[in-house]
């Protein structure tokens, strides 16, 4: 028993004690204090000291604004970057389309020229049977006769079996043009 009075004495005792540093060390610090300031004559015994609170800065509208401001001009600059990319690339497609183009024009102008050549209009003419006038007896005709359109009368069977005979040799005529079409194509 006499050990558990120790024990709860201990910790009273412990904070006599501190209280006891606290009050030596603020009697200290005043000292110091008192000690670099000369003191008035007039002057009361105790001290006061100034705390400044802290001031509330306003919000900086200005820096926001500035950095919306240069954000914006930023993303405007990269968005004409990219136009001019694309419309540099449009240009390149249109060159080398251009360039397409003016190959052909020279080829369509050469076989332009070489279809115009007098040997190769002789040399085709020539396939296709043609002759020169030089050796072929010429004849004239004279359009200043009359016109006249004559009429031959069959004369075999009524109306109606030359309606018949008619359709049946345009029919003819045509089973025949489309044989020959075949065969020659």
């Amino acid at each position: 028993m006499a050990e558990e009075k120790k024990r709860a004495a201990r910790p009273a005792a412990k904070s006599a004690s501190l209280s006891r540093n606290v009050k030596a060390e603020k009697t200290a610090v005043k000292k110091k204090a008192a000690a670099k300031k000369p003191v008035a004559e007039d002057a009361p015994a105790y001290t006061y000291q100034t705390v400044n609170a802290k001031k509330k800065s306003p919000f900086p509208l200005s820096a926001v604004l500035t950095t919306f401001f240069c954000t914006l001009l930023f993303m405007f600059m990269i968005f004409n970057y990219v136009q001019i990319n694309e419309y540099s690339q449009s240009i390149k497609d249109i060159q080398s389309d251009m360039e397409t183009l003016n190959g052909k024009q020279k080829d369509l102008r050469l076989e332009l020229n070489k279809r115009n050549d007098v040997t190769e209009i002789l040399k085709q003419a020539e396939e296709l049977g043609m002759v020169r006038t030089e050796g072929v007896k010429k004849i004239y005709l004279d359009g200043t006769g009359e016109d006249m359109i004559e009429i031959t009368d069959k004369g075999a069977g009524t109306e109606e079996a030359g309606f018949f005979s008619d359709i049946m040799s345009a029919l003819a005529q045509n089973f025949r043009d489309i044989a020959e079409y075949l065969n020659g194509n």
